[in-house]
């Protein structure tokens, strides 16, 4: 996907021009829930690469322009796979968090009716009960009338 998203952007950016492109994305964070990020992703922040300690001077085989700019396109595509990676994962977060709202209620509603169930039972057996006393005495009576 970022693969396809970028080439995406460097077709726009061909037709546009050197304009400013941002992105926006969700991160799921523990406790919080999903929060909107924007990261300008176009031009590059210079500030966020800090400069390297002096010391030796690294070797390269590119012409230093190439370097630059093939280290550019592969900073943008990281970018691009981070933001991807954060949204699928804050997309999974949410689509957990609703599935155990829903056990929640899920096993609420089913303590309701087990507590339901028990006193439509206790309801059957003090109907039955009564049914049979009131039944026993109307025999105790039938039996006293006829001797």
């Amino acid at each position: 996907m970022a693969t396809e998203l970028l080439g995406a952007l460097y077709d726009y950016v061909a037709v546009a021009g050197a304009v400013p492109v941002a992105m926006i994305y969700p991160v799921w964070t523990a406790g919080h829930g999903a929060s909107v990020v924007r990261r300008s992703l176009l031009p590059l922040d210079p500030d966020m690469f800090p400069p390297e300690p002096v010391g030796s001077i690294p070797l390269i085989n590119l012409p230093a322009s190439d370097l630059v700019e093939r280290l550019a396109q592969e900073y943008v595509f990281a970018q691009l796979c981070e933001a991807a990676t954060e949204a699928f994962a804050a997309e999974n977060e949410a689509r957990m968090a609703t599935m155990a709202a829903a056990k929640t209620n899920i096993d609420a509603r089913l303590q309701a009716l087990e507590r339901e169930e028990r006193l439509t039972r206790q309801e059957e057996i003090t109907a039955e009960v009564v049914e049979l006393a009131a039944g026993a005495r109307a025999r105790g009576r039938t039996r006293a009338v006829s001797e």
